[in-house]
């Protein structure tokens, strides 16, 4: 079978030559005839990566029969309904699609749609996420006397109230 091997990592990450060498270590044991290596440089943030456009347009031009990635986020970070719009793309396409370190995004039937949702939804609130961890660390010194968290109770008026449930 036929098989291109997608790769992504953002400029500060080294990933891509590790991720490369496990996919095609994925595709041998398999027996998969790798037709083609896509590697970008960037972030998986939006569709405007140069090798994720030519993977699409080989794709069109039906040069392999599967797209291999390492993971859904690392393929497609955009969201849940563009990710869907893009492996529906891949599968009228008459391409296949298989993550080598998760198995749920290649199953196939009328739950499909629904996983890839899933895991889509999950991969952008993990970017989200990681940028707002991001925005939110303090230039300002920690002080020998810095406090983590909010004040201590004799600060306030009155005991903390307990959680609400």
């Amino acid at each position: 079978m036929n098989t291109a091997l997608y790769t992504r990592s953002a400029p500060s990450e080294c990933l891509t030559s590790k991720e490369l060498s496990r996919l095609r270590y994925f595709a041998w044991e398999r027996s998969w005839q790798v037709a083609g290596e896509y590697i970008d440089h960037t972030s998986g943030g939006n569709s405007e990566r140069p090798e994720f456009q030519r993977l699409f347009a080989d794709a069109s031009e039906h040069r392999f029969h599967i797209v291999l990635f390492w993971s859904l986020d690392r393929f497609i970070d955009e969201g849940p309904l563009e990710t869907l719009d893009y492996m529906e793309w891949l599968t009228r396409c008459g391409v296949d699609y298989c993550s080598a370190s998760q198995h749920y995004p290649d199953i196939t039937g009328i739950f499909e749609g629904a996983v890839i949702d899933i895991v889509a939804a999950i991969a952008r609130q993990k970017r989200i996420g990681d940028a707002e961890s991001g925005s939110m660390r303090s230039d300002r010194p920690r002080t020998r006397h810095s406090k983590l968290g909010g004040p201590a109770s004799d600060d306030l008026n009155g005991p903390p109230r307990p959680a609400r449930r």
